[in-house]
């Protein structure tokens, strides 16, 4: 099982609001989020490899280095 992260995980790792990362992908900046549906109510997850994609589309500098993330994505 991957790591997931929420939006205000998410939101807090990339410096920016939740309002910020809805708009993001609303406008395409940011690709749209997987969804896991809990109790009628859609949540949006984000796994290790989303977080290092936005920072990198975004323009901001790894919050891993590769070499960490694939050893993270292995435990």
């Amino acid at each position: 099982m991957e790591n997931e992260y929420s939006i205000s995980e998410f939101a807090k790792l990339l410096g920016l609001s939740k309002s910020a990362i809805d708009n993001y992908e609303r406008t395409g900046k940011l690709p749209q989020a997987k969804r896991r549906t809990r109790a009628c109510t859609n949540y949006r997850i984000y796994t290790v490899e989303d977080v290092q994609q936005a920072r990198k589309l975004l323009g901001q500098p790894p919050l891993f280095p590769e070499c960490r993330v694939q050893l993270f994505l292995n435990f």
